[in-house]
């Protein structure tokens, strides 16, 4: 896999309620693997299941439980924040996430959203590997590496993870601890340090724009703040 570097340039578009809530809350919130919309979400490979297999033949009942566990204690466990790498807006991205342009979207670097986040989080940072999920590979079977697959259909998306592994509190033999688990996780989050611009979408509404504009004078007084120049005739 092929890691980010520090330097990276990323963006987090999102529905203006979310980021209304990360400003208030100080806060960054985590999803976990198993509610992304692709089904396939943190799912072990066809030849990482056929691994196990062979390596599981005297015993393949084991090999069985063996690739059940994986993908449901990734699915289950681990907690994903997902970036956006390009040095430039995107529109796909501003329609598919930041709710058809009435959301936002935050300029940043890996580094900066290391640092801007709390200690605790334990982040393990993974660029998105797009790969056809029938076919060979050579990547090393690991939970965070099974959760920066994804299917070549998602390739657009150009994604960079940041991931957070949340241990059971109790034995992970017993399923049930596998599976009670929050749908979410937030993190304490510094957003002046996170950061480098924050753009509105056009169809955000003037009002809502200017209730931003306030807001942000006060919270991240030295980032700059403006609106989309994609579509510069488009105004709500």
């Amino acid at each position: 896999m092929n890691p980010p570097q520090d330097n990276c340039e990323i963006w987090r578009y999102m529905p203006l309620e979310r980021f209304t809530q990360m400003e208030r809350d100080k806060k960054i919130y985590f999803r976990r693997l198993d509610g992304f919309d692709d089904p396939v979400e943190g799912m072990q490979t066809l030849p990482q299941v056929q691994e196990i297999q062979n390596e599981f033949k005297a015993a393949p009942d084991i090999g069985s439980i063996l690739i059940a566990f994986n993908n449901v204690i990734t699915r289950n466990r681990l907690y994903v924040s997902s970036w956006h790498e390009s040095t430039a807006e995107n529109a796909l991205m501003w329609e598919a996430y930041a709710d058809r342009r009435k959301g936002v979207a935050i300029r940043s670097t890996v580094c900066k959203v290391k640092n801007s986040i709390a200690a605790n989080a334990n982040l393990q940072i993974r660029r998105v590997d797009y790969i056809d999920f029938k076919e060979p590979h050579e990547i090393k079977r690991s939970m965070e590496n099974q959760a920066a697959l994804k299917r070549l259909e998602f390739y657009a998306e150009r994604e960079i993870r940041f991931i957070h592994f949340n241990p059971p509190s109790e034995s992970i033999m017993m399923l049930p601890n596998l599976l009670a688990s929050s749908p979410g996780l937030s993190f304490e989050l510094n957003l002046p340090l996170l950061a480098d611009e924050i753009v509105f979408g056009d169809l955000v509404s003037n009002e809502d724009f200017d209730k931003a504009i306030a807001t942000l004078k006060n919270s991240c007084p030295n980032v700059p703040v403006r609106r989309t120049q994609i579509y510069p005739s488009h105004r709500a």
